[in-house]
C-alpha cells in the first residue's frame, strides 16, 4: 500500500515552484502579476466594441438557458460559422444572440 502525505508534507519538497507554494497557500502576487498583464494583452487586441466599452467589461456576462425552435437553433449555427469563415464580428452564437437581443431590446424600449 502506497503512503499518502498531506498537502502540508508535499509543499515541503522542492518539487513545486513558488508561484504554485504561492497559489496553493493563497498569496499570488508573481502570478496575480502576470495574469494581469496577459488579461491586459488580451484586451488591447480585441477589437470588439465590448473591449472599448469600460461598462461592458465590469459587467461581465451571466449564464442563462432558453428554449429555441429547432430551425431557428440551426439557422444561428450556420449564421455563425459562416460569419466565423468570413471573419466578420460577430461570429459567436452567443455574441450574435446578445447583439439581437440588445436590438429588440432597444426597439421596445423606443416604443414606450
Amino acid at each position: 500500500m502506497t503512503r499518502r502525505r498531506t498537502l502540508s508534507q508535499a509543499l515541503q519538497t522542492s518539487e513545486f515552484s513558488e508561484d504554485a507554494i504561492a497559489f496553493v497557500s493563497g498569496s499570488v502576487p508573481q502570478l496575480a502579476g502576470k495574469i494581469a498583464a496577459s488579461e491586459r494583452l488580451e484586451r488591447t487586441n480585441d477589437s470588439t466594441p465590448e473591449a472599448a466599452c469600460p461598462e461592458a467589461l465590469s459587467s461581465g456576462t451571466v449564464s442563462m438557458t432558453f428554449r429555441l425552435p429547432s430551425e431557428l437553433c440551426s439557422r444561428l449555427l450556420r449564421i455563425s460559422l459562416d460569419r466565423k469563415l468570413k471573419r466578420q464580428r460577430p461570429f459567436t452564437q452567443q455574441d450574435i444572440m446578445a447583439e439581437a437581443l440588445n436590438q429588440w431590446l432597444k426597439r421596445r424600449d423606443d416604443s414606450l
